[in-house]
C-alpha cells in the first residue's frame, strides 16, 4: 500500500482510484480503515463487477483495470515502485474512454 500511496502523492491531480479490499479478518479492527484514510484509498469488503475473480489465491494479489473496464494486470504478489509506475503510468496517459467524441 506503500507504493500506491507514494504513487497518488507524486502524480496529485490524477484520476487513479486505489481500492484496498480486505479478504480475511486477519487485521486488527478498523487498521485498514485508518490506513487508507491516511493514504487517501477507498475501502470495500466486496466488489462488484465484471466478475474479475481472484487469481492464484495469494496474498495480496493486485488487479489493475483501466478506464474502459478492462482488466490489464491480475497478478498476486506485490507491486514496487518501479513495476507499479511502469504499468500505470502509460495507463494514465491514454485517452478516457469517449474523450474528444462529441
Amino acid at each position: 500500500m506503500l507504493v500506491f500511496d507514494n504513487y497518488l502523492r507524486q502524480h496529485p491531480g490524477t484520476d487513479l482510484k486505489v481500492y484496498a479490499v480486505e479478504t480475511e479478518k486477519s487485521l486488527p479492527n478498523g487498521y485498514l480503515q485508518k490506513m487508507a484514510a491516511a493514504a487517501h484509498f477507498s475501502i470495500g469488503m466486496h466488489l462488484w463487477g465484471r466478475g474479475y475473480g481472484v487469481i492464484g489465491g495469494g496474498v495480496p494479489t493486485s488487479f489493475v483495470i483501466d478506464r474502459d473496464g478492462v482488466l490489464r494486470h491480475a497478478k498476486a504478489g506485490a507491486f514496487n515502485a518501479q513495476s507499479f509506475d511502469a504499468l500505470v503510468t502509460p495507463l494514465l496517459a491514454e485517452a478516457a474512454p469517449g474523450a474528444g467524441t462529441p
